[in-house]
C-alpha cells in the first residue's frame, strides 16, 4: 500500500469522534502521515533529526524539502522564518551573481549587513538565521571561479568585455549539500509562491470531507 492510501486508510479507518474532527485537524493528520519525515521514528530518532536540522539552519545552510516539512509541521514559526531565510538567499545570489566588480560585491555584502543590523536591533527572531546565511553565501561567493575573475572597481570592469558565460558560482556547494545530505531541495521558484504544500493540502482535503 503506498503512503497516500495508508493515510486515506488511517482517516477513514477512525472511530465516530475522529470522524468529528475538524477540517484542520484532518489536514493536519494528512501532513503527519504524509509529509513528516520524522513520523514513525521513536523519540531520540526524533530529537537527534531536529537537532541536525537546528545545526543546519543556524550555520546558514540550506534545508532540504523534508526539513522544511518537518518544521512546518512541528515548528510553524520558525518554518516561517525558515522561509523567510530562502527568500533573502535566492534574492542576494541573483545580487552577487550580477556583480560586475569585488567592489560591487563589498557593496552588496555591506547592504545585506545593514539589514540584518536593523533586524537585530528591532528583535527580529530571524535576525541570527539571517546572519548566518549571508556569511555563509558569501564565502561561498568568495570561494567561486567567478569571483576569482571580477576586476577589483567598476571602472576596471567597463573597461572588460565579458568572453563567456559564467558558471553558477554557487552550483558547486550546493551539490555538496545534496551529496552529503541525500535528500531533494525545492525548486524555490515554486516553493515560495507557495503552490506545493498548499496545493497538495487542498487536494487531500477535498478529497477526505
Amino acid at each position: 500500500m503506498s503512503s497516500i492510501q495508508n493515510a486515506f486508510a488511517i482517516v477513514k479507518d477512525s472511530t465516530l469522534d475522529q470522524q468529528l474532527k475538524s477540517a484542520g485537524e484532518i489536514e493536519k493528520e494528512i501532513l503527519t502521515h504524509l509529509l513528516d519525515p520524522t513520523d514513525g521514528m521513536d523519540d531520540e530518532a526524533r530529537k537527534e533529526y531536529e537537532q541536525r536540522l537546528m545545526a543546519k539552519l543556524k550555520s546558514g545552510k540550506r534545508l532540504t524539502s523534508e526539513e522544511m516539512n518537518y518544521l512546518r509541521i512541528h515548528n510553524p514559526s520558525l518554518y516561517e522564518i525558515a522561509v523567510r531565510v530562502e527568500r533573502a538567499r535566492q534574492a542576494l545570489r541573483e545580487r552577487l551573481k550580477a556583480c560586475k566588480s569585488k567592489e560591487e560585491v563589498q557593496q552588496v555584502v555591506a547592504g545585506q549587513m545593514e539589514v540584518v543590523k536593523a533586524m537585530d536591533k528591532a528583535g527580529d527572531p530571524a535576525a541570527e538565521y539571517m546572519a548566518a546565511m549571508v556569511q555563509y553565501e558569501v564565502k561561498t561567493f568568495h570561494e567561486s571561479s567567478q569571483y576569482a575573475r571580477l576586476p577589483e572597481t567598476r571602472e576596471e570592469a567597463a573597461k572588460k568585455k565579458k568572453s563567456m558565460k559564467e558558471k553558477d558560482p554557487f552550483a558547486e556547494e550546493d551539490q555538496k549539500e545534496v551529496e552529503q545530505d541525500g535528500g531533494e531541495y525545492e525548486d524555490w521558484t515554486l516553493f515560495l509562491q507557495g503552490q506545493y504544500h498548499c496545493d497538495l493540502i487542498d487536494r487531500f482535503a477535498v478529497g477526505i470531507l
